[in-house]
């Protein structure tokens, strides 16, 4: 019995080279269309809500459920729940993952390019007349200049990853301005609720006094002025608190009618943490606020690529090795190609990568300004505020003293009940200007918490 060895044909180049191609061009990407639905967006948006699943187990993990009996939800747990799936954020996420992409284009290597040049020799058919075979041609960029564009898409890379920070401190001075300005509106239209009572007692004594011809009847007429100006301060302090509260649901994301439905912790809108070093936090946010950052790493970015500029005056070898199949013989090839920067040096986008440079230079000295001028004025406007609130109190500690006096001198009988309405009016009045100064103190104090990029409103319990 006779076994035959059958023996393996090599592998020619060509068919290998094939091989290689189609293995390559499998594990390309492909396309997949994801089309926007408008109904099913704007039902994800009006339906997100607090009783969320997903959003109480994000708000458990990060520790901002309320823990106390009876507490709501305070403006922490509120910034939480703005930043939970918020359109903006995903938008300064997409501008990462777009920066994240220009990198992986600057480190990834050029492709090889495959050439075919196929002849057939008409004259000549012995032993065969074709020639044809492949070159691949492999570019070997200068190594200096990838490694300065790879530098280049780092620094923006970084400048981007700072937009989610900065996308998610503006929600938080959004939400923290809308719960103070609510916060503000309610206790308004206590103080609003008390002086309107006491203006419809003050014209009814007065009235009932006329009636008994004690009065004439001017005093009255003021009385009822005083009465109804009274109401409509009412009135317009009811419009700012129905406001206020839509104001901060859109601040947080979610329907006026979810956030009316919980309990709101406005404690950290009344405890403020200001024992700060000024000088060390100002010359920390000229440093290393993320504004500041960003606009050093985007002039880095730019520094890298006038690097890449200069370095391209002298641009990379190809390399060709390849194999021809010609009239029956095997050769193989190696072509040797070489740039020669005779006609121009690079000089014009060298040129204009100092440019940017430039700009980017001056970019970050405007940043740097800008955050310094925030800081100045931030700082004069709770000096202002403080003063104010200050005087405020003062003038509520009179008028409460100068009430306290009435009704002990009314009770000896020595006033009448219309003196002791009329200093209880003045203390209220007196409690309406410390309340604006207070809410000037505190919107002051917010616009150091943006110019410091420091937390100062925080929720602190005993």
């Amino acid at each position: 019995m006779t076994m035959r060895v059958r023996s393996c044909r090599p592998i020619k180049p060509l068919a290998l080279l094939l091989m290689m191609v189609t293995a390559w061009l499998s594990g390309c990407a492909r396309m997949t269309t994801r089309p926007l639905d408008p109904a099913q967006s704007a039902a994800v948006l009006r339906a997100k809500n607090f009783n969320d699943p997903r959003l109480q187990r994000f708000l458990t993990a990060m520790a901002a459920q309320p823990t106390h009996q009876g507490d709501g939800y305070g403006l922490r747990a509120l910034v939480l729940v703005a930043v939970y799936e918020r359109p903006d954020l995903a938008l300064a996420q997409g501008q990462v993952a777009l920066a994240r992409a220009d990198l992986t284009t600057a480190r990834a290597l050029p492709n090889p390019v495959l050439s075919l040049t196929p002849s057939y020799n008409v004259t000549d058919g012995m032993p065969s007349p074709l020639k044809i075979g492949p070159i691949v041609n492999f570019i070997i960029g200068s190594f200096g200049t990838r490694q300065a564009e790879i530098g280049a898409a780092s620094a923006r890379y970084r400048a981007a990853q700072l937009l989610i920070e900065q996308a998610m401190w503006r929600e938080r001075t959004r939400v923290r301005d809308a719960l103070i300005t609510l916060e503000q509106a309610r206790q308004r239209l206590a103080l609003a609720a008390q002086v309107k009572k006491l203006a419809v007692l003050r014209y009814s004594l007065i009235k009932e006094r006329y009636q008994h011809g004690m009065v004439a009847a001017p005093p009255v007429m003021q009385a009822r002025l005083d009465a109804a100006q009274a109401q409509l301060q009412w009135a317009r302090a009811m419009r700012r608190a129905a406001l206020a509260l839509p104001g901060l649901a859109a601040a947080v994301g979610v329907s006026p009618t979810s956030l009316a439905a919980i309990g709101l912790d406005g404690g950290a809108t009344r405890q403020v943490h200001v024992r700060i070093k000024l000088g060390a936090a100002v010359q920390r946010a000229l440093t290393q606020r993320p504004s500041i950052i960003a606009a050093l790493d985007r002039y880095q970015a730019a520094q890298d690529q006038l690097r890449a500029a200069i370095d391209n005056q002298f641009p990379g070898v190809i390399l060709g090795p390849g194999y021809h199949y010609d009239q029956g013989q095997s050769k193989y090839l190696l072509n040797f190609s070489l740039p020669l920067p005779i006609f121009n040096q690079n000089k014009g986008p060298i040129a204009a990568a100092r440019a940017q440079r430039r700009i980017a230079a001056a970019r970050f000295v405007a940043a740097q300004a800008r955050a310094l001028a925030q800081i100045r004025r931030a700082v004069a406007d709770r000096a202002g505020s403080d003063a104010a609130l200050k005087s405020a109190n003062q003038l509520v500690a009179a008028a409460a003293q100068n009430r306290q006096s009435a009704q002990v001198a009314s009770a000896q009988g020595a006033i009448g009940p219309l003196r002791v309405l009329a200093a209880r009016r003045q203390w209220l009045v007196a409690r309406g200007e410390a309340l604006q100064a207070d809410a000037m103190r505190l919107r002051a104090i917010a616009k150091l918490e943006d110019a410091l990029h420091v937390v100062l409103f925080r929720r602190h319990r005993a």
